[in-house]
């Protein structure tokens, strides 16, 4: 099933509001923040639907996949050291505004990013235009 995240759309509530302000300032003022609020929205996650059944199956992580491989190459990470980060860390979680406390939200495994990246290479998604 096809899942992407309307990241234009606002909060009722300030999910991040768990963090003090002190903390919440770094974030924002940090490459996660950035990452949020320019990049996020204008990845063009919505060129790699159409490799996925829109009426069937799990919630779509390959989706969120797409945007964790900007992560990984940027920071130059392995697919293990990259499933840890978007399980466990924080900056990880803002920068790709996942607000859920589930495993659903912020578990991938190893293979979800495998799959992605050769689906990107495989496919040239890499050099397409934003179509959103």
């Amino acid at each position: 099933m096809i899942h992407i995240k309307d990241h234009t759309q606002k909060d009722f509530f300030d999910p991040w509001g768990f963090l003090g302000s002190k903390r919440r300032e770094l974030l924002d003022q940090s490459w996660a923040g950035l990452f949020q609020k320019e990049l996020l929205s204008e990845l063009p996650v919505g060129n790699a639907a159409s490799f996925f059944n829109d009426g069937s199956g799990r919630p779509t992580k390959e989706l969120t996949a797409l945007r964790v491989l900007v992560l990984q190459q940027t920071h130059d990470l392995t697919d293990e050291e990259t499933v840890d980060q978007v399980a466990f860390n924080t900056k990880w979680h803002y920068a790709l505004n996942i607000t859920e406390e589930a495993d659903l939200a912020k578990y991938l495994c190893a293979k979800n990013v495998w799959n992605m990246r050769s689906i990107v290479a495989d496919n040239g998604l890499d050099a397409l235009p934003h179509n959103p």
